[in-house]
């Protein structure tokens, strides 16, 4: 590798992009992530899906999405897929997670 890191990722963290070579191309960010490095696997493919809830509360076997790239993956599965992602937090006034209100994704 030649190139400098512009970002680092957690261990456990979703990232979303598509595969090219051994390389992930990021999709909600910028940048590359090497999938395979020195015969250590560091990354693992994941397939999600999305559900939407009407009441606020998670169905069995699901749970809320607290990452804001993936809320923009969910968004853009929904038919949301313009205008900006707001991220709520639990200390905010909207339920912590992503979800749509008032024609914005939250």
């Amino acid at each position: 590798l030649t190139s400098l890191p512009i970002g680092y990722k957690s261990v456990g963290e979703v990232i979303l992009g598509h595969q090219t070579g051994p390389w992930l191309a990021l999709t909600q960010e910028p940048g590359w992530v090497r999938i395979v490095y020195h015969g250590k696997r560091l990354l693992k493919r994941r397939v999600s899906h999305f559900f939407p809830t009407t009441n606020n509360t998670c169905a069995g076997g699901t749970f809320p999405i607290i990452d804001m790239y993936v809320c923009r993956a969910a968004a853009t599965a929904f038919g949301h897929a313009f205008g900006p992602v707001h991220f709520c937090k639990s200390n905010d006034i909207y339920p912590r997670g992503c979800y749509v209100a008032a024609g914005s994704v939250w």
